[in-house]
């Protein structure tokens, strides 16, 4: 009989690395089950919170385990850019870094911690019994409990045949430019802080910060509106150097672009079995 864990994590992406990691440190057993889905995470620079990086099995080091840049304050943009308040801090409030770079420092602290790793080349079916959870893959997994921590959650509620609640029909869409930076000043000048911008249009929020000598600009939009992201993140970075916040001069032929949905989350009331 196959072993039964106490929790099944699917999705080694930083969430589920970072929930298998706190569950072992609480002396539950778990499972990081990892398919051949495609991964949903920022092919960026992303930030992460600190607490991210307090778990107990990382090492003090583990900003410098993952390349991270540290940030020890938050400034906020009103959307016409003529006015600002910045939320400073003594310690660091977290960190820039390569999702990558992150999704093998949590690995190695998840492992630490005894957490278990199962490998299946196929995107496991969910299989819900009396008193378990099955993931049936080219490997199996059995769990009291499971949690998802990949790809869209509600997709799987519709294939459980789960009754929900209202649940957003469309996912957040974000893009993001990086451009190379070859300014010390402008690099100093913008080091150490995560930008945040109110953007006129309510279901919009604008990003920025520089990390590794490059400039991230991103725009993040919750609207179901058909529209162009990259126009919306172009206007964005042209009112923010006409605002004279980003110069005029950056080098915008050589920056790399993307466009990525993140992952959305669901909770499951367990007396109700409804999200």
């Amino acid at each position: 009989m196959a072993k039964q864990y106490d929790v099944a994590v699917l999705g080694a992406t930083p969430a589920g690395l970072a929930a298998g990691c706190k569950l072992a440190e609480k002396g539950l057993s778990s499972v990081v089950v990892t398919s051949q889905e495609n991964p949903v995470e920022c092919p960026l620079w992303d930030w992460a919170s600190r607490d991210l990086l307090r778990l107990p099995a990382l090492a003090k080091t583990a900003t410098k385990l993952c390349n991270a840049n540290t940030f020890a304050s938050v400034k906020y943009y009103n959307s016409s850019l003529d006015g600002q308040v910045i939320h400073p801090s003594r310690s660091e409030l977290g960190c820039f870094v390569q999702p990558g770079e992150l999704i093998k420092t949590l690995t190695a602290a998840a492992r630490k911690a005894g957490t278990k790793f199962v490998t299946t080349t196929t995107s496991p079916t969910i299989e819900l019994k009396e008193d378990c959870v099955h993931l049936l893959g080219s490997r199996g997994v059995q769990a009291k409990t499971l949690i998802i921590a990949q790809g869209q959650p509600a997709a799987v509620l519709s294939d459980l045949a789960m009754p929900r609640r209202s649940i957003p029909r469309s996912p957040l869409v974000l893009a993001g430019l990086e451009i190379p930076l070859k300014d010390p000043g402008l690099q100093r000048e913008l080091a150490g802080s995560l930008h945040v911008l109110e953007r006129k249009e309510r279901t919009e929020l604008g990003m920025f910060f520089c990390a590794d000598q490059r400039l991230h600009v991103r725009i993040i939009s919750s609207s179901p509106a058909a529209g162009t992201r990259a126009a919306e993140l172009s206007e964005m970075l042209a009112d923010l150097q006409r605002a004279k916040v980003l110069p005029h001069d950056l080098p915008i032929g050589r920056a790399k672009g993307a466009v990525w949905h993140p992952p959305a989350g669901i909770a499951l009331e367990i007396e109700s079995h409804v999200a």
